[in-house]
């Protein structure tokens, strides 16, 4: 498959286990390196199979194979691979976490999704910092901006209810973008719609997780 697609162009990162596999010239790499093309930092991660883990054949032992972590203009991407449960990495990330603290990042997430995907569904279309000002109003907290892109790039990629472009997010039903902004411009005296049965199901939600 990689002959069919590959070039003299063509970087190629893969463990030493992978490279008798492998046609063309390979950028070898174990867990824990680094790897810059351009704009693009990957990053090795161990991937394998665990006794506690569902798959069927263990074939994959620790420090053979290795998934990727990929970093692009401010957007990461993990490529698990073949593997069982979570690198120790990603756990050890969890572990230093105070149970609290994990619950109130939960729960802040969640706030921040339902509210974004009822906003957005009322509205159709709304820029970053006008759809985060709201929640800040709404939850009457301050918000980190960048702390708030990625929970919303996560909510896009995960649920798909959102999408991004570079008007900021619109509902996925929205098809026609420009249109919506100008509908929003020829109608910018009207109220904002209220809230309220948003916040009281966010309520909701609070209640049952603290549960």
């Amino acid at each position: 498959m990689i002959e069919r697609i590959a070039d003299e162009q063509t970087i190629i990162v893969a463990p030493k286990s992978c490279t008798n596999r492998i046609n063309h010239q390979v950028t070898v790499v174990k867990s824990g390196d680094f790897v810059e093309i351009g704009e693009i930092r990957i990053k090795a991660i161990d991937a394998y199979n665990t006794n506690e883990g569902h798959s069927t054949r263990k074939v994959h032992h620790k420090g053979d194979f290795v998934g990727y972590s990929v970093l692009f203009q401010g957007r990461k991407i993990y490529f698990a691979g073949d593997t069982d449960l979570i690198p120790d990495e990603l756990s050890a990330v969890f572990s230093q976490l105070d149970s609290r603290e994990l619950k109130r990042i939960v729960k802040r997430n969640t706030q921040w999704i339902c509210l974004a995907h009822g906003m957005l569904h009322y509205y159709g279309v709304m820029g970053i910092r006008t759809l985060m000002e709201k929640i800040e109003s709404l939850m009457n907290q301050k918000i980190d901006m960048l702390e708030f892109i990625h929970v919303m790039s996560f909510a896009c990629d995960v649920y798909g209810q959102l999408r991004f472009t570079s008007a900021g997010y619109h509902d996925r039903k929205v098809s026609n973008v420009e249109h919506i902004i100008q509908e929003q411009k020829m109608r910018s005296g009207l109220d904002d719609y209220p809230f309220s049965k948003i916040q009281r199901v966010i309520r909701i939600i609070s209640t049952k997780h603290r549960k």
